[in-house]
């Protein structure tokens, strides 16, 4: 019986390969035949999940790019994406939570919104730049106007689905590693929103053109 906080992936291939040994070595006496496994579905799941991700980004970058009209503001926006889920994998890593078919469900779930928190930051600095001459301070205030709205935004969110994941009993047991997963997503990109995009906001978008 595999334990939740084992990593279902390494286990499976760790069986099959000991599948494969003790099948070449007692191959006279008999024969051994896997039924079923798991971490198949979990690595398609990844990979279903990556396409989904790259789908996503490439959405996004199309509408903000079309809305925007700037290639270095879509970049950033989207550049939110794969650091928010890096950072979701890492705290769900420290919570002792593997990838499984629940948490992939629960990324799947959060990939839409990965980007919401990072258009508005960027899309108010850009606003800000085209009215006045680019400054760090120009940044750090357009960021901090909408600070508020899109942390309080995020909060609502978090505390929607968090709930759901404290039922007692065997569903909120099931349902806690999705709900950890949505939970960490949005509050990652959350904090990608206000710290590693205006910084590239500052990096990249220095030559923007104020209108008069």
């Amino acid at each position: 019986m595999k334990e939740p906080s084992k990593n279902a992936v390494a286990i499976g291939r760790e069986i099959d390969k000991k599948i494969k040994q003790m099948s070449k070595e007692y191959k006279d006496t008999f024969t051994i035949k896997l039924l079923s496994s798991t971490h198949e579905q979990v690595e398609n799941a990844v990979i279903s999940m990556g396409k989904e991700v790259i789908l996503g980004a490439i959405a996004a970058t199309f509408i903000i790019l079309i809305f925007l009209r700037s290639v270095r503001t879509t970049l950033i926006a989207v550049v939110s994406i794969p650091l928010s889920i890096l950072l979701t994998l890492f705290l769900l890593d420290q919570s002792n939570v593997t990838l499984n078919i629940l948490t992939l469900g629960g990324l799947a779930v959060a990939v839409g919104r990965l980007v919401d928190d990072s258009i508005v930051v960027i899309e108010n600095i850009f606003r800000r730049l085209q009215k006045e001459h680019f400054s760090k301070d120009i940044i750090l205030d357009a960021t901090k106007e909408v600070s508020i709205a899109i942390t309080s935004s995020t909060l609502t969110t978090v505390a929607v689905f968090l709930p759901i994941g404290l039922v007692s009993g065997t569903i909120g047991k099931l349902m806690l590693p999705m709900v950890l997963a949505v939970v960490y997503s949005i509050l990652s990109s959350l904090v990608v929103a206000l710290t590693v995009v205006p910084l590239m906001a500052f990096l990249l978008l220095k030559k923007t053109k104020h209108r008069k």
